[in-house]
């Protein structure tokens, strides 16, 4: 028995790393995303990225298969927002860096929340590779206080009437 825990000890460092380099997986950020908040009815430009991370023996990213979902609240997918790039392009800073962007503009008809994620394919991989929920609120717009403006006339006589014309918005 001590003859075989000493082949075991021997071999358990060995066996440890390659279970690490056997478990170790590419990992995708969650999305970056370029404004903190979201106006009703207001078109806002909007700069997603994602840091996309493949180590030595982890899968290759496909590149051209990157994207960025919008989900709802149970996070189930309510579509693609678009295709997200690595090739220093539309937005993205540097070519081949494994920052995936994407930019695009949003029109949010209703308070809430824009909740997105990155789906990357790899190679050899059956699965896509999910990311953390990004997400920016969505705000109704304060209320403003109302402009008066308004042009008197230049004199003015005491005891005579006069049209004096005043615009709010």
């Amino acid at each position: 028995l001590s003859g075989l825990l000493a082949i075991w000890m021997s071999v358990a460092p060995f066996l440890n790393g390659w279970l690490e380099v056997a478990l170790a997986a590419p990992t995708v950020a969650a999305p970056s995303l370029s404004v903190n908040s979201l106006t009703v009815g207001v078109a806002t430009q909007i700069t997603a990225t994602s840091l996309i991370h493949s180590g030595p023996g982890d899968p290759a990213v496909v590149p051209t298969g990157v994207n960025l979902l919008r989900v709802d609240a149970n996070n189930v997918v309510l579509g693609i927002v678009g295709a997200m790039r690595d090739n220093g392009l539309n937005g993205d800073a540097l070519a081949g860096d494994g920052i995936f962007t994407l930019r695009f503009t949003v029109t949010e008809p209703s308070a809430g929340a824009l909740r997105v994620r990155v789906s990357a394919p790899f190679r050899g991989v059956s699965q896509r590779v999910l990311s953390p929920i990004g997400s920016i609120p969505v705000q109704v717009a304060q209320n403003q206080p109302p402009s008066f403006t308004s042009a008197p006339p230049a004199s003015g006589t005491a005891g005579v009437l006069y049209n004096y014309q005043a615009t709010a918005s």
